[in-house]
């Protein structure tokens, strides 16, 4: 029912619980009139197959915030173990979340609660999502130190804590318990002290955002650890997630990430292309010292920003690019002189053996002459 305008309907979240067999429902852009009627309880109760749930923007044609909390509590009721997806992204939710909301969701694998209004402090039961893949909880206003509970969410590959009110140092252990991640995005924080060392263990990272925080300190010299960013190109375009609804069934779900990018000063939507994407920001700190010249090793980078620090360019780099500008040129110098010498050198000698002739009667019956002479000898060797 997506796209569909239901802002007249009333009193049919009922009907969800006479669907026995239902798996999915999106309800996103629906224009929904109350939030209450979104029927997040059903979903642990009569109806234990439903393993989709996808509210995206339900609340369109509000203009105003509303501080819901209904849903939220139905939400930590849910004990329904088939439950794997839920996205309550785009909305305006404003509620605390309990520290035990989660702990009965453990066959969670995308779990999007971005660009809401929910605030305090991360659930711990967060530690419970042990097959979670994504988690998105960017544009929020949660506070508060990372729950260490995270580092049992090993499976994560999309992580997501942009623009919140998070503080403290960022622990060591994300680079060490998350070893598939590919997005880590912790921008607009105040997170603080150095970057973590261990982040070079995520041969996978693709995305690094830490712009906006207070992090200070040198940059790792073990970036081209980070495999994924040392080389070009991505086999898939997109960051995609397959799982089944259970083991005994051959339906598949498949889940694409999304994420905001801020490119050249504006903000755009990645999704399509997500996978593509190669970013390191580390932007608006007080990181100190040279730049690693060991960073000209990822070559797949496709945007570094590192402005509003108070870091100095290495002078090795300077050198290393000249050098590699050089060789460029002689290489490119030598390539394109080498193939303009053997065309110009095929063009004349053709020209010159046919265009004589073409010009010269004498010359050209002379020439015939001598290969119908050449071809009788031949022919009388082989008789």
């Amino acid at each position: 029912m997506s796209t569909v305008n239901l802002n007249k309907v009333y009193n049919w979240p009922h009907v969800v619980n006479k669907l026995p067999y239902l798996t999915s429902l999106f309800l996103y852009s629906s224009n929904l009139p109350n939030i209450f009627s979104v029927p997040l309880y059903y979903s642990g109760c009569s109806n234990p197959t439903l393993v989709l749930l996808n509210l995206i923007s339900l609340l369109t044609n509000f203009k105003n915030k509303l501080s819901c909390t209904g849903p939220i509590f139905s939400l930590c009721e849910v004990q329904n173990r088939n439950l794997y997806f839920l996205d309550l992204s785009n909305n305006q939710l404003s509620r605390r979340i309990p520290d035990s909301c989660w702990m009965h969701l453990e066959e969670f694998v995308i779990l999007n609660l971005a660009n809401n209004h929910f605030h305090g402090t991360i659930p711990s039961s967060v530690g419970f999502l042990h097959e979670i893949v994504t988690l998105d909880l960017g544009n929020n206003n949660f506070c508060g130190k990372l729950p260490s509970s995270l580092k049992n969410c090993t499976k994560l590959i999309f992580f997501n804590l942009n623009q919140n009110d998070l503080s403290g140092q960022i622990p060591m252990w994300l680079g060490i318990s998350h070893p598939n991640l590919v997005v880590l995005i912790l921008r607009s924080n105040y997170f603080y002290g150095a970057i973590p060392t261990h982040f070079c263990n995520l041969a996978h990272l693709q995305i690094l955002d830490l712009a906006l925080n207070q992090i200070s300190g040198s940059m790792p010299k073990c970036l081209n650890n980070l495999t994924a960013l040392t080389q070009k190109g991505s086999p898939n375009a997109t960051i995609t997630h397959y799982y089944t609804v259970n083991s005994k069934s051959l339906f598949y779900m498949l889940y694409a990430d999304h994420m905001f990018f801020m490119w050249k000063g504006k903000e755009h939507e990645y999704k399509n292309i997500l996978g593509l994407l190669k970013s390191i920001d580390l932007s608006s700190n007080n990181l100190t010292g040279r730049i690693p010249g060991e960073i000209v090793e990822l070559v797949g980078l496709v945007s570094l920003n590192l402005s509003r620090n108070q870091i100095a360019q290495n002078p090795a780099m300077n050198r290393s690019r000249e050098h590699a500008g050089m060789q460029d040129e002689r290489e490119g110098f030598i390539s394109i002189g080498f193939y303009v010498s053997a065309a110009l050198g095929f063009i004349a000698g053709f020209w010159g053996v046919v265009g004589t002739l073409v010009l010269n009667m004498a010359l050209r019956v002379a020439y015939f002459r001598f290969l119908n002479d050449f071809k009788d000898r031949l022919m009388w060797q082989y008789q």
